[in-house]
């Protein structure tokens, strides 16, 4: 509900930073790599507009267990891609082509959960009874503020009504992913009476977390591809 207001908010200064420039108004939907997006623009100059967005989309992954896993846990979770944007778009010879900056306000996250479907399965470097490992909990998330950078075709508030397509591609410096990982209902099992077993169980949680942190290093820059319809009204 916040972002939603936060949003509203961007959205009502648009029209009056645009005073110096004749009065006018374009609105976009989108599909993209940050989700199903919903736009409005504003002109500055004939050259310079102002875009603020909203993104919203949950993908649910279920795999079915794979029976060449060997003893490794099977994943299921959510991908929650949400999140708030704000460009100025250049359009350096007042067409369609635009050179775009601007900063995402990046709510995307994963949530997954596993659970050990054979006897044993493997937790960091040391095998684990099922009952021991109980629900591992993972999280991923990312910088909450990331620039953006791009181009793309199309201009909202274009002299000429009506409606028409816009497509853009860049990308957003989201930072290195970070990963936590946690259990529950755990040590349940062969290991139940020892103490140390939720310490151990901890320890390679620990080791296999860093594992996919390191992993993960790889995903500070996340493309950002969109294929949309825009309108103006006036």
């Amino acid at each position: 509900m916040l972002r939603i207001f936060s949003l509203a908010g961007v959205l009502a200064l648009l029209p009056g930073l645009a005073t110096a420039y004749e009065p006018n108004l374009g609105v976009a939907a989108r599909v993209s790599t940050l989700g199903l997006s919903l736009e409005m623009t504003t002109a500055v100059t004939p050259k310079l507009n102002l875009r603020a967005g909203v993104n919203q989309f949950d993908y649910d992954y279920d795999p079915e267990p794979d029976e060449d896993s060997g003893n490794e846990l099977t994943y299921d979770g959510t991908l929650d891609l949400s999140s708030l944007a704000a460009y100025a778009d250049w359009h350096p010879w007042a067409g369609a082509f635009r050179l775009s900056a601007g900063v995402v306000f990046n709510g995307n996250e994963i949530t997954a959960s596993a659970r050990c479907d054979q006897a044993n399965c493997e937790v960091g470097d040391q095998s684990f009874d099922s009952d021991d490992i109980g629900t591992l909990n993972a999280l991923v998330d990312f910088d909450s503020v990331a620039p953006y950078a791009g181009f793309g075709w199309g201009n909202a508030v274009a002299a000429d009504t009506g409606f028409g397509f816009q497509f853009d591609i860049g990308v957003m410096l989201q930072g290195s992913p970070n990963v936590s990982l946690s259990s529950s209902d755990s040590c349940q099992g062969t290991l139940s009476a020892d103490p140390t077993c939720q310490q151990q169980l901890d320890a390679e949680l620990e080791r296999e977390e860093q594992e996919l942190q390191d992993e993960a290093e790889d995903f500070e820059l996340y493309p950002v591809i969109s294929l949309g319809v825009r309108y103006k009204f006036f």
